[in-house]
């Protein structure tokens, strides 16, 4: 999820750095409050997947053992 003037830049970020094995990146437009954020988010989601967590990047380097 990205705002919204900025979906063609993050999906071209992805293109350039990701990981050659990850190419199932979903980049979509977020609302105006992180909750319509988090809903953009998972509606563009595969209907298989089951588990989802939401994290801000406001504490991008939070330990593996808080979460």
């Amino acid at each position: 999820v990205a705002p919204a003037e900025e979906v063609v830049s993050v999906r071209a970020l992805l293109q350039d750095h990701a990981l050659p094995e990850r190419t199932d990146f979903r980049v979509v437009a977020g609302g105006e409050t992180r909750q319509e954020s988090v809903r953009a988010g998972i509606d563009a989601l595969p209907e298989d997947v089951t588990t989802v967590l939401v994290h801000d990047a406001a504490r991008p380097l939070v330990p593996a053992d808080t979460v």
